[in-house]
């Protein structure tokens, strides 16, 4: 999948635990993105000025999303906290 200019990345548990919930990952990729150009949704961080963006989106009362845009805003990571290890693969 892709954005405007994104690669987006999503892992396979996320995979899961989005379809489990009735969720797709583009609709979690929007919201990110939507969050965005508003400069700060509730569950949206930036670290640096040229920092990655990152999106934390909790969907039930366990299930926790992380949607993280590259510093270099070329791909897009969808993942659960579980697989951070598997972020730098991603970007």
């Amino acid at each position: 999948m892709t954005t405007q200019e994104a690669q987006v990345q999503v892992t396979w548990r996320a995979q899961e635990a989005l379809e489990s919930l009735n969720y797709t990952a583009e609709e979690m990729v929007t919201r990110h993105n939507e969050e965005n150009s508003e400069k700060n949704g509730d569950s949206h961080y930036v670290l640096a000025e040229q920092g990655p963006i990152i999106s934390s989106y909790r969907l039930n009362g366990t299930t926790v999303i992380w949607v993280i845009t590259a510093s270099d805003r070329k791909t897009i990571a969808v993942l659960l906290p579980s697989d951070s290890a598997t972020y730098r693969k991603l970007l």
